[in-house]
């Protein structure tokens, strides 16, 4: 019931070929980890607008995906 309920519908992206494929094309063009390539990939094709990490660099534009680090102090120094 909880795995019907709560989880399934937070599942957008399941891992094919292609998803595999674009995360690699992310990981030669932007230098990101495999994993950090298959993050961005999986976000780029649920078309989201903002990723959130705070890995990756902060508003950077891949494609139209914005990388948000939610952890950024937004107060000017």
């Amino acid at each position: 019931m909880y795995l019907e309920v709560v989880l399934a519908p937070l599942i957008r992206v399941v891992t094919s070929a292609s998803l595999l494929a674009r995360a690699i094309d992310n990981q030669v063009r932007w230098g990101f980890s495999f994993y950090d390539s298959l993050i961005v990939a999986g976000a780029q094709a649920a078309e989201c607008r903002v990723l959130l990490s705070e890995g990756l660099r902060h508003d950077q534009d891949l494609n139209g995906l914005r990388v948000v680090n939610p952890f950024r102090s937004t107060v000017a120094h």
